[in-house]
């Protein structure tokens, strides 16, 4: 899995990555697990940041840190089976059906800043989806 992040983010294979992981609750119960890797060259100080898992805005803190805005992401939303770490994460059983949606944002000139994997809850959300031509 490393050695396809590094792809993605255009990083050579074994080069630092930062990783920020928050579980979000509503209601004081588990709905969602949120990683979000970058490259830890580049941002590795967002590790000593405090506040992620209060609710701390990566992109706000990207721009106000670091200087990067965000342009544009692409992902797929895909169901899978929650495995133990991530169904004892969720407080749900081993083999759940949970929704992975993983995106890769690039910065405004195009380059893969980003990979970010959200897990979801299947029985707690739904998604609505619009096409326009």
């Amino acid at each position: 899995e490393s050695s396809d992040l590094h792809g993605i983010l255009g990083l050579p294979p074994g080069s630092p990555l930062v990783r920020i992981r928050r579980l979000a609750e509503v209601r004081d119960e588990p709905v969602a697990v949120l990683e979000a890797v970058l490259d830890g060259s580049r941002f590795g100080a967002l590790a000593a940041l405090p506040g992620f898992a209060e609710g701390r805005s990566l992109y706000a803190t990207l721009e106000s840190t670091f200087g990067v805005r965000v342009g544009q992401a692409h992902g797929t939303l895909e169901v899978q089976r929650a495995n133990d770490r991530q169904a004892e994460l969720l407080g749900v059983a081993v083999g759940t059906p949970v929704l992975l949606a993983r995106s890769v944002t690039e910065d405004e000139q195009g380059v893969a800043i980003e990979v970010s994997d959200v897990l979801y809850r299947a029985d707690r959300f739904t998604f609505r989806i619009e096409s326009r031509r």
